[in-house]
């Protein structure tokens, strides 16, 4: 069962059934998220469900049985709940389990109220709170890279609603706290997603902390980075804003924190926006069935760089950036079961000089994604085994983008 922590700020969302659309499976959002109103006896929660749902209350200690309750504890759809407490004024924390079930699935959100020695004020109901990182992803979409349980990441997704109505995902990553940066964002691309994108949409420019991590982890990105020991960085999308321009709401949650790197501002509007701009290219928009997987990501390994957030926090500077797309197209005969792949990579120091840091795409960047696994030292598209089997999957991995037209 997977385990997210609950936030004063705000909490996960996790997967609760699929319905097909095209190639891919196209998950119904469960939700749990907190609005700002709360105050020392109550927390509000908002549930945001598909089907009934139920919310049960254990604790990890018998001793401390009893302290909260949630109201009401089931539900259709969409319902405000409230946890209730009172005030912790033992000297230690205590916690609690809300075990969140909807349509088969079940999801625990960890809440944890501070002691008075540990940052609480007596009588006071809130103080610190306990991070668990859920370590693997719990849904098995299809441009999901490897995720590990002994690694102290966090995952997380975001969910959306697509121009022509549908529900979907908007972009998961993998969060690492200790270099305040997302090891990899991942999202689809389709018709149904970019919708009215192609015509246009709106840049919403609301950075911002994302609802879903605490405020004090990750980054300030309002008003951009401070200088650090390397200068000025410009604050990098990882998901590109207008990959998500249809709707407001989905294009703003490009603009959080999580979705944040520092990048050298040549290579970030040159070389690396000329490869998103083709990348754009890579999928077939009159055809809804054709999907487009792709993986942003970096590497901090090595890193001796680093700048300054809004609120004083040090930042890492990436040493390298990556992208992955899998591409499937409905086109008979079109690669191995309408599935081909490319992977890229950018050394960040050395595709930041005057020489390359404004390079028009060419496919010579592409390298295999089998090549991109090694030196990344996971795997990418994890979920493409179930889909096609072990065999065509490896195949897939392997082959050279050099060689196949289509990534021209």
């Amino acid at each position: 069962m997977p385990i997210v922590a609950v936030l004063l700020t705000a909490l996960s969302l996790l997967p609760t059934s699929c319905r097909k659309q095209g190639p891919e499976e196209v998950p119904v959002i469960l939700r749990l998220r907190t609005p700002a109103a709360q105050d020392s006896k109550q927390q509000h929660i908002n549930v945001d469900a598909v089907s009934a749902w139920t919310i049960t209350v254990s604790y990890p200690e018998e001793s401390e049985t009893g302290w909260a309750r949630v109201t009401p504890n089931r539900g259709t759809g969409q319902a405000d709940v409230v946890l209730s407490y009172g005030a912790n004024e033992a000297n230690s924390a205590r916690s609690c389990i809300l075990t969140l079930q909807c349509a088969g699935y079940a999801t625990e959100y960890h809440f944890t109220q501070s002691g008075t020695l540990d940052g609480g004020v007596p009588g006071a109901s809130s103080g610190a709170i306990d991070i668990t990182p859920i370590a693997a992803a719990p849904v098995t979409w299809l441009e999901l890279p490897e995720t590990n349980a002994s690694d102290g990441m966090d995952f997380a997704a975001h969910a959306m609603t697509t121009t022509s109505g549908i529900r979907t995902r908007n972009y998961s990553y993998y969060f690492n706290y200790k270099d305040r940066v997302s090891f990899w964002v991942a999202y689809p691309t389709n018709a149904s997603i970019r919708g009215a994108n192609l015509s246009g949409g709106t840049r919403t420019e609301a950075w911002g902390y994302d609802p879903f991590m605490p405020a004090a982890k990750q980054q300030n990105v309002s008003g951009g980075y401070k200088d650090g020991n390397n200068g000025w960085y410009a604050r990098g999308h990882q998901i590109p804003s207008y990959h998500r321009q249809g709707l407001e709401a989905n294009n703003a949650a490009t603009f959080y924190g999580t979705n944040m790197t520092p990048q050298n501002n040549d290579f970030n509007g040159g070389t690396w926006a000329n490869l998103e701009n083709k990348i754009s290219n890579f999928w077939t928009p009159s055809l809804e069935k054709d999907t487009l997987f792709c993986v942003t990501g970096c590497v901090t390994k090595d890193a001796k760089y680093y700048v300054y957030d809004r609120s004083g926090n040090q930042i890492t500077v990436p040493t390298a950036y990556f992208k992955a797309c899998l591409r499937y197209s409905s086109i008979k005969g079109v690669g191995i079961d309408g599935y081909m792949a490319a992977g890229f990579w950018f050394d960040h120091e050395e595709w930041s000089t005057p020489g390359k840091s404004n390079v028009k795409y060419t496919r010579d960047w592409a390298i295999s994604i089998e090549a991109l696994e090694a030196k990344l030292g996971y795997k990418l598209f994890v979920n493409l085994d179930k889909r096609v089997g072990e065999a065509k999957a490896a195949e897939i991995k392997k082959q050279d983008p050099k060689t196949i037209d289509w990534w021209k």
